[in-house]
């Protein structure tokens, strides 16, 4: 999905007028019924998703009474633009789409690219986009006689053809699990199930060779990987890996599967007593042996390695704090475990290890959404438009990225989730970065900059031993005057730097952070 910005809807916008005042009309009618909705859309940060489908609307002369409220903000824009060089724009952090039916739970979500995506979770429904999923361009893509209860959804990286999912088939007796794959975007699902097993979740190395990972209803402690090498097309043609050590089977249900290439990868057990067990293999899953100690008393929902020794899990404990998150340098051999004061369990991760191994997403029980900018040695907590859980979360970039949840939540960032605004589009005189202020500050504050002309931005925190804590702005800009915050509640005391980069600009300032 290309981004658009607001001064190139400004002037799409005013060529239109200029050619037609009976949009004029309509519009302005908009602002009378419209503003107070509209006031609620600017303090709640929905302008960007709004103008992203205001531009989708015009060009397709197609304008809805659900939109007509969005067109308010865009020609109170748009009157500012005329008699003013500058108006406030509030982009990024995380906003809400909609796929029109809040009576599911996503459970998991795909995106090819920025504008191919899939969701998948209860009831047999998959939701396709090929918009972003902004303005409501989410579609029932599949609905299964079956209402299966899909848990994963997966793809090939860069490929809109080679789409999987698996889950569980409700209401069945014998209790079944299901397969579903498609090699050409989702015009044909193919179906295979499984009896008495429940997947859990699954990994594709290629087109055609994947594995999934479940266990059986009956038992927890029994676990089950399945194999295939030809896109698991038939139930005969899922077959079982084998195994020098058939013993790894009792370990405990498989919830978690990473791969970082064709041969190396890992899975997670979990036992009735929530002990978890780790599992590599080195020659594509024809043998899995278990790899460091066992993890007493942590649930893990979700793994992912991003080379041979550096890895992540998340989940929970059985009691009090039960947010974790583990990390590894070892290859699994040993993990380190953060502990989160709070209750809620984190659910699934995303790792963009090719685009910026620095940067990783966690998602949670309640709306959680973690950050890391520093290969997971601290995460810092982002602000969600939901309250609901998030059950999954994946990013196409260190950017760009959607999380899903219950009652249908599908929620989506273009900044990383943070929040970027362009306080003034008036072209500036040179590139510039004031003073933070206020300096000294404590949690919060607030760093001004300016941009002469449309280039790359980037703009760091560093601490005292000069290794970066946060990643404020990653993106393009256009020439204008910019503002974001930064929150170093989770930091210490100190002296910190921030320094912006752009292709013709490097400088860098200090703050002083007084708890």
């Amino acid at each position: 999905m290309f981004i658009k910005e607001v001064s190139s809807l400004y002037y799409f916008l005013l060529s239109k007028l200029n050619n037609s005042k009976t949009v004029l009309i309509s519009l302005f009618t908009q602002i009378l019924s419209g503003i107070v909705f509209d006031i609620h859309c600017i303090t709640s940060n929905y302008i960007p998703s709004n103008l992203q489908l205001t531009t989708m609307r015009i060009k397709n002369n197609k304008l809805s009474s659900k939109f007509q409220y969005s067109f308010t903000v865009v020609l109170l824009f748009l009157f500012l633009g005329i008699f003013s060089n500058s108006y406030s724009q509030v982009s990024g952090m995380w906003y809400a789409q909609s796929t029109n039916d809040t009576n599911y739970t996503y459970n998991s979500v795909y995106f090819a690219n920025d504008s191919v995506g899939w969701v998948c979770g209860t009831h047999g429904k998959i939701f396709y986009t090929s918009e972003g999923g902004d303005s409501n361009h989410w579609h029932v893509q599949l609905t299964d006689s079956y209402e299966n209860q899909l848990q994963k959804i997966v793809g090939i990286p860069g490929s809109e053809r080679y789409v999987y999912t698996c889950g569980y088939v409700a209401n069945t007796n014998p209790a079944q699990s299901v397969f579903l794959q498609t090699n050409d975007g989702g015009n044909l699902w193919t179906t295979t199930r499984v009896p008495f097993i429940d997947f859990k979740t699954l990994h594709f190395i290629n087109a055609f060779t994947g594995f999934i990972v479940g266990g059986r209803f009956d038992d927890v402690n029994a676990g089950r990987i399945y194999k295939t090498t030809n896109a698991g097309t038939g139930t005969t043609n899922l077959t079982f890996s084998s195994y020098s050590d058939n013993s790894v089977l009792t370990l405990g249900t498989f919830r978690a599967i990473s791969f970082i290439n064709t041969n190396t990868g890992w899975i997670s057990a979990t036992n009735s007593s929530n002990n978890t067990t780790l599992l590599k293999t080195t020659n594509m899953g024809v043998n899995w042996n278990v790899t460091g100690s066992t993890i007493n008393g942590i649930y893990i929902n979700d793994i992912k390695f991003i080379n041979e020794q550096t890895g992540w899990a998340c989940g929970g404990g059985t009691e009090g704090n039960r947010a974790k998150i583990l990390k590894t340098t070892n290859g699994g051999q040993t993990w380190s475990i953060q502990t989160f004061a709070n209750s809620n369990m984190f659910k699934s991760m995303s790792w963009p290890a090719y685009f910026s191994t620095y940067r990783g997403f966690i998602c949670g029980e309640n709306g959680l959404v973690y950050v890391s900018y520093d290969l997971g040695e601290t995460w810092i907590n982002q602000i969600t438009p939901n309250i609901n859980n998030l059950n999954g979360i994946y990013f196409i970039d260190a950017i760009v990225g959607w999380a899903v949840g219950n009652n249908a939540d599908v929620i989506a960032t273009y900044h990383g989730g943070v929040s970027v605004q362009n306080i003034s589009t008036q072209v500036p005189d040179a590139y510039k970065v004031y003073q933070n202020y206020p300096n000294p500050f404590n949690p919060t504050t607030t760093i001004k900059f300016d941009i002469l002309k449309s280039s790359y931005v980037n703009l760091q925190v560093f601490d005292q031993t000069g290794r970066m804590v946060e990643e404020l702005v990653n993106e393009s800009l256009k020439p204008g005057s910019y503002s974001v915050n930064w929150d170093a509640k989770n930091r210490p005391s100190g002296i910190y730097y921030y320094r912006i980069s752009t292709p013709e600009f490097t400088k860098t300032m200090k703050m002083s952070l007084v708890k």
